[in-house]
């Protein structure tokens, strides 16, 4: 699988940054709006905005102890590992799943999902490694997208956002605003992410040994 890096990123910020580069591959978790509770969240990512700060000190100290080594390399992968802890915590306390909606247990939303996601697809915005749809959150490993991720993700959460609520007979948000997304770079990366996602069923103790996840696919390599 290619990893396009021709184009130059783009740096997408609500709550947290984001590097969307065009042509990149990506691992997005979408959750439900209200899915958890907003103490948990800030506290969440108060923590992790602390261990950002101390690895960017760490490596200022190093660079300063060792200014002919260059740490950038080591500094990036910490990073990187630090965002894939922040991320592995909230989908835990999704998987648990003891607060907010559940709406994607629902066969007709999920079918809804499905069929939206494969529907870009089809489209040419994005090839479609894997996706999974749990009880409150989906995730969803791209690559080769055509526009920068965040218009791909507005367009999904609008349309899947307005038919949900039509299903559900109300208004409002139907899914959160901020979305988990992080740039995949390499191959090891992607299958690690792939395989995340296709099992989170399983890690969550949501199916037993030999049932089958109806709402979720891999790609076959």
């Amino acid at each position: 699988m290619a990893f396009s890096q021709k184009y130059p990123p783009v740096v997408y910020k609500r709550r947290l940054p984001h590097i969307q580069p065009v042509g990149g591959t990506f691992f997005i978790t979408m959750r439900l709006a209200n899915s958890l509770p907003a103490y948990l969240v800030n506290e969440l990512t108060a923590d992790h905005q602390i261990q950002l700060r101390r690895i960017h000190k760490e490596f200022e100290e190093k660079s300063k102890k060792e200014p002919e080594k260059d740490w950038q390399k080591m500094k990036n992968l910490a990073l990187s590992a630090a965002k894939e802890d922040y991320h592995w915590l909230f989908d835990h306390h999704l998987d648990i799943g003891t607060y907010g909606p559940m709406w994607l247990e629902q066969r007709e939303i999920a079918d809804l999902v499905v069929e939206s996601i494969h529907f870009l697809q089809n489209k040419g915005i994005y090839d479609l490694f894997a996706y999974c749809i749990m009880r409150n959150h989906v995730h969803l490993v791209i690559g080769n997208t055509t526009q920068v991720l965040h218009q791909t993700l507005k367009s999904l959460k609008q349309f899947t956002g307005y038919r949900g609520n039509k299903i559900l007979g109300r208004s409002g948000n139907f899914w959160q605003k901020e979305s988990y997304d992080h740039w995949v770079r390499n191959d090891n990366a992607l299958q690690r992410v792939i395989n995340f996602s296709y099992y989170n069923p399983d890690k969550a103790n949501l199916i037993s040994n030999g049932e089958e996840w109806k709402y979720r696919f891999k790609i076959t390599r």
